[in-house]
């Protein structure tokens, strides 16, 4: 499989970055993935690097190809889930740290993904949104209710409610699985925190997806756009991308 991979990461004006991502490859497989933890609950940096580290660990475990990828997010999800209640419950004085959780995993030219909270995925082709992510938050299930419109939701004061989450107090954590898609040449994957889609219109991020640089660039620079939008309130701001070029075996090129 031939991709380029692109990343970008900025604190904004926070002091404590409480984003992480991962890109991991293994047998013709990749899994991307992103987490952002929760700032409302102590400890949600340790949270998103748990989730990253147990995600990658059960990746690392499992057998290829992976033909049941819904049952592997959910067994991924829940050993991630438990976990980061585990190590809170070893923290000194013990603390229930959350997170937000995305993943992707592409085999061959199949993607596939799962998350919980608001850290989002798009699939973007031809320059269009795809398929996205639905937020588990208070303002999504007002959309989907018909009480709230879709160009009110960033004004909203319960934006940053969110409904779901690996670690804090429930037993289980219960995820969204899409549906498989088969990719094509060109289509974009993007994983990304809230700090980059609350601060920027769809609009504007296919537009910066579309100028003609490297993907680590493109995401920067969208980032930079995020960061200033925001100022002075800018959040943790992280994104991480495939663009799928072919099922040959050649091996990516560093971006």
């Amino acid at each position: 499989m031939k991709f380029e991979i692109g990343k970008t990461n900025r604190l904004g004006n926070r002091n404590i970055n409480q984003d992480r991502f991962a890109v991991i490859e293994r047998q013709n497989t990749v899994l991307l993935l992103l987490a952002d933890g929760m700032g409302g609950y102590k400890g949600g940096e340790l949270a998103a690097n748990t989730f990253v580290l147990k995600m990658t660990e059960a990746f690392s475990n499992a057998s290829f190809p992976i033909i049941d990828t819904e049952k592997f997010f959910s067994k991924a999800f829940e050993f991630a889930h438990l976990s980061i209640i585990e190590m809170g419950k070893q923290h000194t004085p013990p603390i229930e740290p959350r997170s937000t959780g995305v993943a992707c995993l592409i085999q061959n030219d199949i993607a596939n993904w799962a998350h919980v909270g608001d850290s989002r995925l798009y699939l973007v082709r031809e320059n269009r949104i795809h398929a996205r992510t639905r937020d588990h938050s208070a303002v999504e299930e007002l959309i989907k209710k018909g009480e709230l419109t879709e160009k009110k939701r960033l004004s909203h004061p319960k934006l940053n409610q969110v409904t779901r989450c690996v670690g804090g107090m429930k037993k289980s954590v219960q995820i969204s699985a899409g549906e498989k898609i088969q990719l094509l040449p060109d289509d974009l994957i993007l994983l990304c925190s809230d700090g980059l889609w609350g601060s920027l219109s769809d609009d504007d991020m296919i537009y910066q997806l579309m100028i003609n640089q490297t993907l680590t660039n493109r995401l920067d620079m969208m980032s930079q756009l995020a960061e200033k939008a925001a100022y002075p309130n800018s959040d943790n701001i992280s994104a991480v991308a495939l663009r799928f070029i072919s099922i040959d075996d050649d091996k990516p090129k560093p971006s």
